[in-house]
């Protein structure tokens, strides 16, 4: 998938109404297949609105994202994932569980289980989660012992997103 964009974004300013802030202006850029694009910036410059806007999570920005020289379509945007900066998870639950859930739902009906279940096997250990598969996943900011480590919720949530098989993957914060 090539990937070509070019975005201004502004909104309301809620400090001065009737005026704009401006977010983006006029970011562009463009990535292949094979290649990684990574964005740099201090805190507050916009990095993670860019990542929402390319991914399709946001709307009302100026300009253009194609895919394939094409505007994204609901079946386009299937190709893509977006590894969001904060990691969402039910503390209660195992990686394995966790994993096992989002396969049967993000995952197309016409693949057998036993493929759902060898995919989810495969990203564990592809991502360095078997040891803790059947562990608690812990809540936010948890560093009890019994629950999985923060650069393992990382790597939970990346897992979560490689599921579907995405070709372009958005990961925002991953280190």
């Amino acid at each position: 998938v090539r990937l070509r964009y070019d975005v201004s974004i502004s909104v309301d300013d809620s400090r001065d109404k009737g005026t704009k802030k401006t977010l983006l202006s006029g970011a562009a850029g463009e990535a292949g297949p094979g290649d990684t694009l990574a964005v740099l910036g201090p805190s507050g410059s916009g990095k993670t609105t860019m990542l929402r806007v390319l991914s399709g999570r946001m709307v009302g920005y100026t300009g253009r994202v194609l895919l394939n020289e094409k505007s994204p379509t609901e079946t386009t945007r299937n190709v893509l994932c977006f590894v969001q900066q904060e990691d969402l998870f039910i503390p209660s639950v195992t990686p394995r569980e966790h994993l096992l859930f989002h396969a049967r739902l993000r995952i197309e009906n016409s693949i057998p289980v036993e493929e759902k279940i060898r995919r989810v096997n495969g990203l564990l250990a592809e991502l360095g989660l078997k040891k803790c598969a059947d562990t608690p996943i812990g809540g936010v900011g948890a560093t009890v012992s019994g629950n999985i480590s923060g650069g393992e919720k990382k790597r939970l949530s990346l897992a979560t997103e490689l599921l579907s098989r995405p070709s372009v993957i958005f990961a925002d914060e991953v280190t």
